[in-house]
């Protein structure tokens, strides 16, 4: 039987995902002559393909077979991971070498793989990477469009969004600056700015607390310990600047959990001894308060144990809350009407 030898005249490595955003394979071309220098006949054969980090010895860390690898002229052209894709144990960050098998045994010496013009633009001094999707550095599966497992160091001068950063170092696990520090800061993060007078404000977030200042507010504006408990040192405006002497300014009306916390209605009736009304507001969202009356031949407080009455209350029966006056007195029924506040259930329960 005579055997084969391969001369690899040109090996070109290119990583589809990161140049053309398709998958990773790797093109491997080379010359196929016979003993007698001759090139190998036109057709299709089998070639298995090895993924070594080293040019001689040790085990393979990716295999594949191809079987059919179309050979022209005795040229060939296969793309490695087509077949087989490389998976996570080919990280591609040291060197390997490939072995090619044609025939019943593996040729001799394996192809060190090198790097495409393209890949060492990677390089140059732009370092541009011109691909779509996401880049991961210290992870092979990047969350967003850049993902850094682990620490990040900018000696700056730096731009974010067009904003410039000055001597700036972020880091995990330890004090990270951005902007133009005053000191050392024991731990979490510290953002500092300065204006035109050089009056620094700062945002600050420890083991223990977050904080922002201000030196026009006269310090610190807002502080959260680790117990959740915020602190607000400064007038609040909602829809419009805070009117003069209001801690809390909200223009517009405050819903909790979807309603307003308190309503008021007014409801009269014609004269009658006894009046029932109901008001239509649930019972089990509402509580509701009498908080005036006008009258008319009515009398609160008539005398002794002869008062009459006039009250809300919760109606069993049509869950929502009720109006109930009665006049006892010795005087003709006058005519009702009352004043009510509805207070919504939860802040009565203490649920907000």
């Amino acid at each position: 039987m005579r055997t084969m030898s391969l001369y690899a005249v040109a090996v070109l490595i290119l990583f589809s995902s990161v140049l053309f955003g398709q998958s990773s394979t790797i093109s491997v071309q080379g010359v196929l002559r016979d003993q007698n220098g001759k090139a190998v006949a036109d057709g299709t054969y089998p070639m298995t393909f090895n993924l070594y980090t080293a040019l001689s010895g040790g085990s393979s860390i990716w295999t594949e077979t191809q079987n059919s690898v179309i050979v022209q002229n005795g040229v060939f052209n296969a793309k490695l991971g087509s077949v087989t894709p490389f998976g996570a144990g080919v990280t591609f960050n040291v060197q390997y070498w490939v072995g090619i098998t044609f025939g019943s045994s593996e040729m001799s010496p394996r192809i060190e793989l090198t790097a495409s013009p393209y890949s060492l633009g990677l390089k140059g001094t732009s370092n541009v990477f011109s691909a779509g999707g996401s880049v991961g550095i210290g992870t092979l599966n990047p969350s967003t469009k850049l993902e850094v497992a682990g620490d990040i160091k900018v000696s700056g001068p730096a731009t974010f969004n067009g904003t410039a950063v000055f001597s700036s170092t972020i880091q995990t696990g330890g004090p990270a600056y951005i902007g133009q520090t005053s000191g050392q800061y024991q731990s979490g993060f510290q953002i500092e700015g300065s204006t035109s007078d050089s009056i620094n404000s700062r945002i600050r977030y420890d083991a223990k607390n977050f904080s922002l200042y201000t030196p026009y507010s006269g310090g610190t504006v807002l502080n959260a310990d680790r117990s959740g408990n915020v602190t607000l040192n400064k007038t609040v405006g909602i829809g419009g600047a805070p009117a003069a002497g209001a801690t809390l300014d909200v223009k517009g009306p405050i819903y909790m959990q979807g309603a307003l916390p308190f309503m008021a209605r007014y409801y009269s009736a014609g004269r009658t001894r006894v009046w029932d009304v109901n008001t239509g507001f649930s019972s089990s969202q509402w509580v509701g308060l009498i908080v005036g009356h006008q009258d008319n031949g009515v009398n609160l407080n008539y005398s002794g144990d002869k008062n009459d009455q006039l009250y809300c209350f919760a109606n069993g029966a049509t869950n929502t809350i009720w109006i109930h006056g009665e006049n006892v007195g010795d005087y003709n029924a006058g005519s009702w009407a009352a004043y009510v506040l509805f207070i919504n259930k939860a802040l009565v329960d203490g649920q907000f």
